[in-house]
């Protein structure tokens, strides 16, 4: 008798994971509408905090929620803002970028070959950079560039439209849960340490890749390193991204650097200082405030942002983090799917796995 019950166990878990693919399925076939719910979702997730601190204080919900949408609003128009005139400005600037390039790779070669008995070819090392630098190229970019903004467009729409939807919907969340969990006071706890667990990860992600994009916009500004504000909106992007991002986000500035200066110790000390931060900050402090639970071995983050970059492109590498820590939030909470949580977590003190 005891293993009907298993059976109906088994069944239903392999029934769970039929409708895991099927969802995953939809998300990729359905991303233009879906894409933009989950991104609304995850704004929602961080305003949860500062919702309850208002409504705490007795402001009325009829002006927290036009307060905080029109805070987006603004908070959207000032980074698309940001990389339109940082776009046009290297733009206008391409010529001069591309000549100092090639001047400084040329001197490197030059270099290289005073001290070896090799003889390098600068002449396709113009060609390339000429090329990249070409009015063709800029064209064929700005085109791309008009036809993405069309469709950020539409998704725009619909991620301004959910997100008011959730975010006027927020009061009643709360009495929803109750409402469903009906008197199972476990399915309430659970629900609430969901919650609590997933926009506390959010929150804490988000001010981490805050502090270290600020971080890189004074680095810059102190060296004196041209567009600092794109960098440092670069590298609070990019830290959404896991490793990866990172190595990007210092890469980048660093060209910049190597095309502006001279001194190659100022050069090398500015990529120092960044790498420094990067380490300090992702290895270091973000770990500490997030705790063990919550943390993801290097397997589970590689394989998450392959999967979710092939399921959403760009936007999908953004969010296989923030997915992949909630995703393990709830196989922890549970009982069946225990194991699997702690397959993508890393082994903490003592031995024990988050």
């Amino acid at each position: 008798m005891k293993e009907v019950p298993y059976m109906i166990k088994s069944i239903r878990n392999l029934l769970l994971i039929l409708l895991i693919i099927l969802a995953l399925f939809v998300m990729n076939t359905l991303a233009k509408i879906i894409l933009p719910l989950v991104v609304a979702i995850m704004f929602v997730l961080l305003y949860e905090p500062i919702f309850s601190f208002l409504h705490k204080r007795k402001i009325p919900v009829i002006l927290i929620t036009p307060i905080l949408a029109v805070s987006t609003i603004i908070l959207l128009f000032f980074i698309i803002q940001i990389f339109v005139d940082s776009t046009q400005t290297i733009y206008h600037d391409r010529v001069i970028l591309g000549q100092l390039l090639y001047q400084k790779i040329l001197s490197i070669l030059n270099y290289i070959g005073s001290i070896t008995p090799l003889k390098l070819d600068a002449t396709f090392l113009e060609s390339w950079i000429d090329n990249i630098f070409s009015e063709a190229t800029l064209s064929s970019f700005g085109k791309s560039s008009i036809s993405a903004l069309s469709s950020f467009g539409s998704s725009f729409f619909m991620f301004s439209l959910y997100f008011l939807i959730l975010l006027f919907s927020m009061p009643g969340y709360d009495n929803y849960i109750k409402y469903i969990a009906g008197k199972d006071k476990g399915f309430l706890l659970n629900s609430k340490h969901i919650q609590k667990s997933i926009v506390s990860y959010m929150t804490v992600k988000f001010f981490v890749s805050l502090v270290t994009g600020t971080i890189a916009l004074l680095v810059c500004l102190i060296f004196g390193v041209n567009y600092a504000i794109f960098w440092g909106f670069v590298t609070f992007l990019l830290n959404f991204i896991p490793t990866i991002g990172s190595i990007i986000a210092t890469i980048l500035p660093t060209l910049m650097a190597f095309v502006q200066f001279e001194s190659l110790f100022k050069i090398f000390l500015f990529l120092s200082i960044l790498f420094g931060v990067q380490l300090a900050i992702g290895q270091i402090i973000e770990p500490k405030i997030m705790g063990n639970r919550l943390q993801l071995n290097t397997v589970t983050i590689i394989f998450g942002l392959v999967f979710w970059s092939f399921i959403w492109g760009i936007a999908g590498a953004f969010l296989s983090v923030p997915l992949l820590v909630i995703l393990k939030i709830f196989l922890q909470n549970n009982d069946s799917f225990v194991f699997m949580s702690r397959i993508m977590g890393r082994p903490g003190k003592h031995g024990l796995i988050g």
